[in-house]
Parts: C-alpha cells; sequence; structure tokens
C-alpha cells in the first residue's frame, strides 16, 4: 500500500531526524525521517492530489 502525505518545513525538527507530517486526522505530527520517501510531484499533478484529499 501507498499513501501520500504533506511535510511540513520545520527546521529544528530536521536537526533532530525528523518530519514533520500532516496525517489523516489533519494534524500535524513529528516522525522519524526513515519512515518515509520523499518525491516531488510535478505542479499539475500536486493540485490534483492535493484536491483529491
Amino acid at each position: 500500500m501507498v499513501c501520500l502525505y504533506v511535510a511540513l518545513a520545520d527546521a529544528q525538527a530536521a536537526k533532530h531526524g525528523q518530519l514533520r507530517v500532516v496525517d489523516e486526522s489533519g494534524e500535524d505530527f513529528l516522525y522519524p525521517q526513515e519512515f518515509f520517501l520523499a518525491i516531488e510531484l510535478p505542479q499539475s499533478l500536486r493540485r490534483c492530489v492535493l484536491q483529491a484529499a
């Protein structure tokens, strides 16, 4: 199963190997960076994904 999450910029979290992620509840939480694989979506696809969420 593949899930897409929005990650928020957080310099302090990154210093500690953490990533701030918005989960299914709509809230953001810190998780270890190694739990995720970062991808960059083209702007047109990003808009579609965010509208579908």
